[in-house]
């Protein structure tokens, strides 16, 4: 596997948006997930919606591979759970599945999740930055200008750049909003 598999996280087998599916891979592959578990992975077992309710389907993982010793996997969607759905859960550890950009929609989910589980370990997958790295990794190259920020690679000035002109434009916006 790895020298160090503590440092390793990995997504249990899930089929987007199809609980029986997930449920008969989680069936087949419940000994190797088990496997990780014990050797210190980190494994994020995806809650897909369906029928079941979330904590329905985390208690299903639960009774599967034997432990509870994983990373609840949430989905960003608000259409792929809901924040009713996330209330039926009652877990240690959660990880944002998906593009995470806080918003009004994900606000209530997590303030759902953490109604129920405050001392709960929380992550996320690809956060605004993340969501990105092309946009940035095009503006390296049109990056000429070296004396204004003499100490920084042509990488960070494009991320400088990228930020100046969406996020600080998304917090300018907001900023207005609450002025207004």
């Amino acid at each position: 596997m790895t020298d160090r598999p503590q440092g390793l996280t990995i997504v249990a087998p899930d089929v987007i948006g199809d609980q029986i599916e997930t449920l008969h891979l989680w069936q087949r592959y419940s000994l190797r997930v088990q496997t990780w578990i014990d050797a210190s992975v980190r494994v994020i077992v995806p809650l897909q919606c369906g029928n079941l309710s979330a904590g329905e389907m985390l208690e299903l993982a639960k009774r599967i591979f034997q432990r509870d010793r994983f990373t609840a996997g949430i989905p960003s969607n608000l259409d792929a759970m809901s924040p009713n759905d996330c209330a039926t859960l009652f877990h240690h550890d959660f990880h944002i599945l998906g593009r995470v950009a806080i918003n009004e929609e994900l606000q209530l989910k997590l303030d759902s999740l953490l109604a129920n589980n405050p001392s709960a370990r929380y992550t996320a997958d690809a956060n605004w930055m993340r969501s990105r790295i092309s946009k940035i990794a095009k503006a390296v190259p049109q990056i000429h200008d070296p004396l204004k920020h003499r100490f920084a690679s042509r990488r960070t000035r494009a991320v400088r750049a990228v930020l100046q002109e969406e996020a600080y434009s998304y917090f300018e916006r907001f900023l207005n909003s609450v002025v207004q």
